[in-house]
Parts: C-alpha cells; sequence; structure tokens
C-alpha cells in the first residue's frame, strides 16, 4: 500500500531550516519543497515521463513561486500527462517556437540531415535536394514557423517551380514537403501534416516544349563547337550524323553493319525497322 503523503501547509514551507545535508518535503502527486543546506528552497516536479524514464523539473524558487502557485504548476503537468504529453518536451517546443529553431527552415534542415544520415541518399542527391530547397522553397516560406505552414503555401512554392518548367523538381519537393511535416510530427511540432493532400491537389502536366529551329547560316558554327565539344564522342558523332542523314533516333539508334554499303555510299534500312519510333 502507497503511503499517505500529507500536503504541504505554508508554514511547514516558512519553517523549514537547512540541515547538514541537501533534503526533501513532499506535497504529493510530485510535486517537491527541496530545501539546500545553504537555506534554499526550491520547487520540483517529479513524474514519470512519457519515454518511461523518471523527470524531474525545476519549477522555481521558494518564497518567489508560492505554494499555490506551485500547485497550480503540478495541475498542468499532470492535465498534461493524461493526455499523454511530456511536460519536459512541451517546454522545449515552447522554448523552441520562440526563437528560429521553430522555422520551416530550421525543421526542414534538420529532417535533410536525419534523412541523409540514414544512408538512403548519397552525397550528390543530398546536396541537390537541400539546393533546391535553398533555391524554390526557403525564400518563399522558410521563415514561417512549421505549425503556420499551410496546404496553401505548398502550392503556391510547387506552382511557382512548375511555372519555371522544373517538373521533376515539382515531384520531388512535394515527396520532401511530406517528409518535413512526417519528421515534425514525431517531434511534437504538429498534430497533422499539410503536406497529406498535395498529390490529390496537384497534378503534373509536363508541356511539350519546342525549340526554335537552327538558322542555316548559323550551321557551321553549330558543327564547330559540336566538334570542340568535351562531350561523349559516340554521342557528338550521332548527332552530326543525323543531321546529315535526317534518320529518325530509332533508325540510327538499332543501325548495324551490315545495312551500309560503303562502296555505293548506301544505307539501307530494313522495313521491319523503318516502322519504329
Amino acid at each position: 500500500m502507497a503511503r499517505q503523503i500529507k500536503p504541504l501547509s505554508s508554514t511547514q514551507c516558512d519553517g523549514a531550516k537547512p540541515k547538514e545535508k541537501d533534503y526533501n518535503l513532499y506535497d504529493g502527486q510530485g510535486l517537491i519543497l527541496f530545501v539546500r543546506k545553504n537555506g534554499s528552497k526550491v520547487w520540483r516536479f517529479k513524474y514519470k515521463r512519457t519515454n518511461g524514464k523518471d523527470g524531474l523539473m525545476t519549477l522555481g524558487n521558494y518564497p518567489a513561486l508560492t505554494l499555490k502557485e506551485a500547485r497550480e504548476r503540478r495541475a498542468i503537468y499532470l492535465n498534461q500527462l493524461a493526455n499523454n504529453i511530456d511536460p519536459i518536451d512541451q517546454i522545449k517546443i515552447e522554448e523552441a517556437k520562440n526563437s528560429d529553431d521553430f522555422s520551416f527552415e530550421k525543421i526542414a534542415r534538420d529532417w535533410h540531415k536525419a534523412y541523409k544520415d540514414t544512408g538512403k541518399w548519397n552525397d550528390d542527391t543530398a546536396n541537390k535536394a537541400l539546393s533546391n530547397f535553398e533555391t524554390y522553397v526557403f525564400p518563399l516560406i522558410g521563415k514561417l514557423p512549421i505549425d503556420s505552414v499551410k496546404t496553401k503555401d505548398l502550392y503556391y512554392v510547387l506552382s511557382k517551380i512548375e511555372e519555371k518548367g522544373f517538373l521533376e523538381v515539382v515531384i520531388k519537393t512535394r515527396q520532401r514537403f511530406s517528409g518535413i511535416f512526417a519528421y515534425a510530427i514525431t517531434k511534437g511540432y504538429l498534430d497533422s501534416s499539410p503536406a497529406v493532400v498535395l498529390n490529390n491537389a496537384i497534378k503534373i502536366t509536363r508541356k511539350t516544349k519546342h525549340y526554335p529551329k537552327l538558322p542555316l547560316n548559323q550551321l557551321p558554327e553549330f558543327f564547330s563547337r559540336l566538334r570542340n565539344d568535351g562531350g561523349n564522342p559516340i554521342s557528338k558523332l550521332c548527332l552530326e550524323f543525323a543531321l546529315h542523314t535526317f534518320a529518325r533516333s530509332s533508325e540510327l539508334r538499332f543501325a548495324r553493319w551490315k545495312e551500309f554499303n560503303f562502296d555505293k555510299k548506301i544505307w539501307t534500312l530494313p522495313p521491319s525497322r523503318v516502322s519504329v519510333r
């Protein structure tokens, strides 16, 4: 049977004298008046944390924090625990909200580091992901507190990237939004994610982009730059061959040596491959 603890009185708190060693006076339900050997008195709250470990919080000095006020603090923390909220974690979150640590950019960078540390990204992919956020996302919503970012804010960012024609970046950014807000939820910063509905709200449409034709008088310069280019030699030769023959890419890619008669300077395409597109 648990030992019954008689609540403290203000008279007991006032009259608590220092001893050779520090000692505790118990008010019950985790509230403790800690009396130091130098005579100072401090309110503490001891409880079992949501992670199963023991938690100990310092509430303030007595008598600056009265017995009544200390009990009011205890009532708040007991209510949080009843709702599966750890008071120590909650205080850290509230402190973070009053600093840049709670901004979307800070949380996104924390998520990026955590995800990179899993080994699912190589360095190149990780650097590209962060660069995309620094270029397209942080300038628009980076300074917003993470819990104030709405779905419409994320939609706006994605629409701006889509306007630039970077459709792959849109898809990757949308996926990473989901990861960032899931990370924020596990940290206790949010209860729900504004990125959940983005998959249904945004339809990626690939627009055909036609490049302007190259004027004939610029062909000599083009061939000169092509030959001096440091790219793959085979790719350069294929491009030049296509320009001379007007062959389709499939006809060129599947070409075989037996199709070429170098004496007659004729390339004969078999009927079975002419239709390949």
